[in-house]
């Protein structure tokens, strides 16, 4: 495995939030969904082995591709599926990430990924095509 790769396996903080206008809405308010990232295996250049578990038995398989511009990794692009059989069955959302840059004079800087994410099928009362703004944070 390419040394590169090594720093996206393992487990990320993940939360998201709904794009809210009103700056008087509690901050609580604002969640659209939040758990922990596992990636376990990357092939060149793609996510070939991951979830994200929400817990409470909700699961969503991850896979994607790490995007290169001008050959270093600069974003990620991932597919998440439901699991048949649980309660995430016939789930599909989609993840658009960028890679944070590290200011050159921070202190205790994370690893985070940045993006949105899109609702791509129905579920329950939940309509496809709803957009949230997430964040994932690499556990160390």
């Amino acid at each position: 495995m390419l040394e590169e790769y090594k720093k996206f396996i393992g487990h990320w903080a993940y939360r998201s939030l709904r794009n809210e206008t009103d700056i008087q809405k509690d901050f609580n308010d604002l969640e659209f969904g939040r758990g922990i990232i596992t990636i376990e295996s990357i092939g060149e250049d793609f996510i070939a082995k991951a979830n994200l578990d929400m817990g409470g038995g909700y699961v969503l398989n991850l896979k994607g591709e790490l995007v290169r511009q001008n050959n270093e990794i600069a974003s990620i692009r991932v597919k998440g599926e439901g699991i048949e059989g649980t309660l995430t069955a016939g789930w599909r959302y989609d993840y658009e990430g960028f890679i944070i840059p590290q200011w050159p004079t921070g202190v205790d800087q994370a690893f985070v990924i940045s993006g949105s994410t899109i609702r791509v099928t129905d579920h329950g009362t939940a309509r496809a095509g709803y957009v949230g703004t997430f964040y994932m944070v690499r556990i160390p």
